[in-house]
């Protein structure tokens, strides 16, 4: 089989990394490790796994964003779409059959019809469902980022996004009601709202024109410091983790959230490293 020398293998390794790290998240909700006492060090090396696989999603939001910054309003655009759901109906029906033969459940056509409009059908068809909806704004979501005339114009887009959907968990996470100390806030499961958090389901549009963004300006950091980077962090940020969690059953709040600012620059560093691969 041949090659095209015009195509991107850097891409088709995000989208298997993607991939992977999907397998890898489920992993955890499919084991005890939810159940467990965080206290040893083998949990912290879980915790490392487990945060390095939580750029799924975003990253195939960022590799959206990369590809189909260009798109227009065009019916050829949105055949397009067809293509997605044909995936999910074919997937629904593998589900459904596998609840009727394998799990003995009732042959109901019109429970699996009101299922398969609620995209409830097929187990997480939430990204389908939202994916939908991204795919139906990317025309204008691509006229708005196109029509901006400088690049300042569009880090101020992004960080305006980044604002609304990225910084509230890294804020809205602690209990703040009393005098106690920074420390055993932090351990606390009580939160307490001091920033915005409404537009919190709008990330996808962030990761969106991140993802744009990253297409026409590169980032100016070179491979070596770029891993560095993405290593440093990528401890930090477990080590956030496994702290909040020690002690007890493991804590996944807001802070690890698709959207939260701290998977959000781990998923842009990898993207940029796996793109420096090219």
């Amino acid at each position: 089989m041949t090659v095209s020398k015009h195509r991107n293998s850097s891409l088709d390794i995000i989208r298997i990394i993607a991939f992977c790290s999907v397998v890898a998240v489920h992993f955890f909700l499919n084991t005890n490790f939810y159940y467990t006492t965080i206290q040893y060090p083998i949990h912290f090396l879980m915790i490392i796994v487990r945060t390095s696989s939580l750029v799924c999603v975003p990253l195939f939001l960022l590799l959206t964003g990369y590809l189909m910054n260009k798109k227009t309003l065009t019916k050829a655009y949105y055949i397009g779409i067809i293509k997605t759901l044909s995936i999910y109906i074919f997937a629904s029906v593998a589900c459904y059959i596998n609840k009727v033969i394998i799990s003995n459940s009732h042959f109901d056509v019109l429970k699996f019809l009101m299922d398969l409009l609620s995209f409830k059908a097929a187990k997480y068809s939430w990204y389908i469902e939202m994916y939908i909806g991204l795919f139906l704004l990317i025309p204008f979501l691509n006229l708005i980022y196109n029509n901006l005339t400088s690049k300042k114009q569009k880090q101020i887009l992004i960080v305006t996004f980044i604002t609304l959907t990225s910084v509230h968990p890294i804020l809205n996470v602690y209990d703040l009601t009393s005098l106690i100390p920074f420390l055993s806030s932090v351990k606390s499961t009580g939160y307490n709202e001091i920033f915005p958090d409404w537009w919190t389901l709008i990330y996808p549009v962030t990761y969106y024109f991140i993802g744009a963004y990253l297409k026409e300006y590169k980032l100016k950091i070179k491979l070596i410091k770029s891993i560095s980077l993405y290593a440093i962090v990528l401890v930090l940020f477990s080590v956030y983790c496994y702290y909040r969690s020690y002690g007890h059953n493991f804590l996944a709040g807001k802070f690890q959230d698709w959207g939260a600012l701290p998977v959000m620059i781990l998923t842009i560093i990898l993207f940029h490293i796996i793109t420096l691969l090219r």
